[in-house]
């Protein structure tokens, strides 16, 4: 399965896709998810990529049937054969997702006209085309994640606020970035569960063309002003072939797009530079239907303390659950030159879950705002909180509990 995410403004169109490839267990990071039929019409494709195959090579034998007039037309000779397709394809016991959908664009350059539609079905059960709406747009197993239909719509809405005249690339870029923390916020897991890869490739379309450039990136991840994981890679054509290179590690995995791609029967071949698939995972730390996590920094001259709640959420008809990627603030404080003894009992940089009994929550969050820096406070409410705060330990042994919910 995969994502496919789209934000239209009139006549532009960014996208954002991701190279996963799933085979029943089997995972790869090796797929480019769109493909050019001619010079008049392409397609960024998600769900079964054994469906998409067939698909390909129909639209194919049928491209000079579909004009500017039917492409997006129900009952088109696209939407037709199509359906067909999507309706007697087999689902066989376990496979994962049994999705079909995909962003098309036709371009008409004796008219100068462009349409764009959404292709959205399930696999033996049917199919529906559509002109794509302005504004944002998700399809695949991604669009199951809690709620990201209406988050991205959000961030997009708020850059837009910030810069009017956002171009194609730069929304793209944003919509990358909040679905990277949005899968983040859902646990490192859920990259497999929903069979998306953890990078995305950015694209752009309007009345001109299609656009998708490589990219080569190189930095740290970075949280709470600390550096992290550093991360070395690329999206790039070398000597015609299309590939994802890990410089780091040495990896090159080369792509195929999915008219043509052919499954060699590699496993657990997936490209996470950035490791964003490993790390803290808030479904270890579920309280019966709600999640606590505390994030931490500690700078020279003071201590940040945020705690937010979330809770897991059923995905993929109860195949599996993640954290709701919304969190919601129930406390925050920072203090400023506390004494150093105590500021050393914090450590530097933490994102951690807190476990809170059903029959404390309430209390809990009635009072975490008042008692987020009252470590005896917590320690009666949280019950790892001793992996959470070290205090120092005296020479007669005894523990120096800094209680300062005042300050």
């Amino acid at each position: 399965m995969t994502i496919v995410a789209t934000y239209k403004q009139g006549d532009s169109v960014s996208i954002v896709s991701d190279f996963r490839a799933s085979f029943h267990v089997n995972q790869v990071d090796a797929i480019l998810k769109y493909f050019q039929v001619d010079d008049r019409m392409g397609f960024f494709t998600a769900g079964s990529v054994l469906a998409w195959k067939e698909a390909a090579d129909h639209i194919r034998s049928i491209a000079n049937q579909i004009n500017v007039a039917n492409v997006a037309a129900e009952d088109g000779p696209l939407h037709s054969g199509l359906r067909k397709i999507v309706e007697r394809f087999p689902v066989r016991r376990g496979d994962r997702y049994p999705l079909f959908g995909g962003i098309g664009v036709y371009w008409d350059k004796a008219t100068q006209q462009t349409v764009y539609f959404e292709l959205r079905g399930e696999l033996s059960q049917g199919l529906l085309i559509r002109p794509l709406q302005d504004g944002v747009t998700v399809l695949g197993s991604g669009s199951g994640i809690p709620g990201i239909q209406e988050l991205l719509t959000q961030k997009i809405h708020k850059h837009l606020i910030r810069n009017p005249s956002l171009n194609p690339e730069e929304a793209a870029e944003h919509l990358r970035n909040e679905l990277k923390l949005a899968l983040k916020r859902c646990g490192p897991s859920s990259f497999e569960k929903f069979g998306i890869s953890p990078i995305f490739s950015i694209a752009g379309m309007n009345p001109s063309g299609f656009r998708m450039e490589g990219e080569e990136l190189i930095g740290h991840l970075y949280s709470g002003g600390v550096k992290g994981h550093p991360y070395h890679y690329s999206f790039e054509r070398v000597k015609g072939q299309i590939v994802l290179i890990d410089h780091l590690t040495k990896t090159t995995i080369p792509l195929q797009d999915v008219s043509s791609f052919q499954h060699d029967g590699t496993i657990g071949l997936e490209f996470d530079p950035e490791g964003l698939t490993t790390g803290f995972d808030p479904m270890n730390y579920v309280s019966g239907d709600a999640i606590y996590i505390l994030l931490q920094d500690v700078g020279i001259t003071y201590v940040e303390r945020r705690v937010c709640k979330t809770r897991p959420v059923p995905c993929m008809g109860n195949s599996f659950l993640v954290s709701d990627p919304n969190y919601q603030d129930i406390g925050y404080r920072v203090m400023h030159n506390l004494p150093q003894k105590e500021k050393d009992t914090y450590p530097q940089k933490l994102t951690i879950g807190m476990i809170v009994k059903p029959e404390k929550q309430a209390a809990f969050e009635q009072g975490i705002q008042a008692n987020i820096m009252n470590h005896e406070w917590l320690f009666q409410f949280v019950e790892n909180y001793a992996d959470i705060y070290g205090p120092s330990v005296t020479e007669s042994g005894e523990q120096d509990l800094y209680t300062r919910s005042q300050r």
